[in-house]
């Protein structure tokens, strides 16, 4: 399914690929900005299904005054080792020995889960931190709002739009870079330059790749060879979530108050490369 204009999972196209054999719909509240639950909640309602949310980016976010991830799969507590729960997110790239086999390489980045509970350490800090679960949200919105607003109308960005009623707890600022507003500069050349500008944690989500573009999502007979092609996604699958994917820039939202002078340096620095941006074009290679 696609995503809408946040990033996040949308509604329509959730009510458009429900089937007889869909059991729960699970959203992610991206960059800890809520998903349209009211929505996503009428359509499971509708259709007598489960919603779960990984709110794995959104701690303290709140959606009508209600806190998002009352369904998350993540920390939880046990009383003893059997019955402590596992796991609480999915392995990362090289969580997995790699393929030994030409043909299974592309796979290895998945990792195939294998990160089973929180460990002690963690935990710690988990529970110490929750003392702050709402005042840290409060100081990433005010820095956000400011970095909304000083960049709202900046040709060549378009800020995320918070609708009324929802607090989002701002893991990242995701800018979607507008190529087309600037005479088709590449994005590849505009991140550059802002880097060069100072703004060093500007970040181009790269991590991961979008599943469908995964060579194991195209092609599981190197895996699984008795099921080739059994999920068979090809790029272009999602047009949305790809284009949003390869134009977002990802600023880090900070908390406190005297971050707000770094906050207005990296707003300077955009504008200024958006302004000069056709020079940039005269020297991109």
């Amino acid at each position: 399914m696609d995503c809408d204009a946040t990033g996040n999972l949308d509604p329509a196209a959730v009510a458009a690929a429900v089937t007889t054999r869909t059991r729960a719909v699970m959203v992610t509240h991206l960059w800890g900005i809520p998903a349209d639950l009211p929505a996503l909640t009428a359509v499971a309602d509708a259709h007598g299904i489960a919603l779960l949310e990984d709110a794995s980016h959104a701690h303290g976010a709140t959606v009508g005054g209600v806190k998002v991830g009352r369904s998350e799969p993540g920390p939880r507590l046990a009383s003893s080792a059997s019955t402590a729960p596992s796991p609480c997110q999915p392995g990362k790239a090289g969580s997995s020995p790699p393929p030994t086999t030409k043909s299974s390489t592309g796979s290895c980045c998945t990792g195939m889960g294998l990160k089973f509970r929180i460990h002690p350490l963690a935990a710690a800090i988990t529970l110490e931190q929750l003392d702050h679960l709402d005042e840290y949200p409060a100081g990433r919105n005010r820095i956000a709002a400011y970095l909304v607003n000083e960049l709202r109308g900046t040709p060549g960005i378009g800020v995320p739009e918070i609708a009324d009623g929802v607090l989002a707890a701002w893991y990242g600022l995701p800018l979607l870079y507008q190529p087309d507003e600037l005479d088709g500069l590449p994005v590849e050349c505009f991140f550059e330059a802002l880097r060069a500008e100072g703004c060093c944690e500007a970040d181009r989500p790269g991590a991961t790749c979008l599943l469908n573009l995964h060579p194991l999502f195209q092609d599981q007979t190197p895996l699984f060879p008795a099921y080739p092609n059994a999920l068979g996604y090809a790029p272009g699958d999602f047009p949305v979530t790809e284009q949003i994917h390869h134009n977002a820039i990802k600023l880090p939202v900070w908390h406190r108050d005297d971050d707000l002078e770094l906050a207005t340096h990296y707003a300077a620095a955009i504008r200024t490369v958006s302004a000069l941006h056709r020079d940039l074009l005269r020297s991109a290679p």
